[in-house]
């Protein structure tokens, strides 16, 4: 008497991806189905078991390897759930469920300050905010030929970047904000910066003498007025008729 022993049903291993992780874009599944009795055929359902797509192994072996791939973009952020239907060679299904999340939506990233239009000069400062519902896991700046990472700070989505420009020549200078999430979905931010190094220098008005007033041989000469800057005056210095 020639029979087929069939205890098990084929056992589905997804083996690149954990249970509950974060995905985005278009994923690879690999893994490996194996049964005693071999196996003859693999599906996976990505709409809930109402249709399966096969998917292309070795039949016949009691061990086979998959790769297949899913564009998450065709589905709304959130949980989903991918079925594998499994059948060996002497009839025996096998069903296995893998829960993932999809997050295909780009960290929102602005820059706040300054606006598009504003113009600065010397030491400024570029600030901003970069946001994402499941956590911006990198957050980085380039200006030019400088850039630096931006510390993040679980709950503040806000952030600045000093800068000093005071040696610059430049009109403009492009600043740019790298951010990714956890889902790696990467969004950069760019903005042209307008510069004008000549509103960087000190005011200098004089207040006394003024114009055109005369002085008597006797009479003390005494000068007064205001030298201001938003970086603060280091020094004043003053000059009479190429004195020093």
């Amino acid at each position: 008497v020639t029979y087929q022993l069939d205890r098990n049903q084929p056992l589905t291993t997804v083996l690149d991806r954990e249970m509950g992780m974060l995905v985005s874009g278009n994923i690879e599944f690999q893994g490996t189905v194996e049964d005693g009795n071999g196996i003859k055929e693999l599906y996976y359902s990505t709409n809930n078991c109402k249709s399966f797509v096969p998917v292309k192994i070795s039949d016949g072996k009691p061990l086979t390897e998959f790769k297949f791939s899913v564009d998450t973009k065709q589905f709304a952020d959130g949980p989903a759930v991918i079925w594998f239907k499994a059948t060996d060679m002497s009839g025996s299904t096998g069903m296995y469920s893998f829960l993932y999340f999809i997050d295909n939506t780009k960290p929102d990233v602005q820059i706040i300050s300054p606006t598009k239009d504003e113009v600065v000069n010397g030491k400024y400062t570029v600030a901003g905010f970069a946001k994402d519902v499941n956590g911006i896991t990198d957050l980085r700046w380039s200006y030019g030929s400088e850039s630096g990472v931006i510390e993040l700070v679980p709950g503040n989505p806000y952030w600045v970047v000093d800068l000093d420009t005071t040696n610059g020549k430049e009109k403009s200078q492009k600043f740019t904000i790298h951010a990714e999430d956890k889902a790696k979905n990467i969004v950069e931010v760019t903005q042209q910066i307008n510069l004008n190094q000549e509103l960087d220098k000190p005011v200098v008005t004089i207040t006394s003498p003024v114009a055109g007033q005369n002085f008597a041989d006797s009479q003390e000469l005494v000068l007064r007025g205001i030298a201001k800057d938003d970086d603060g005056v280091s020094s004043i210095k003053y000059q009479l008729d190429g004195e020093e």
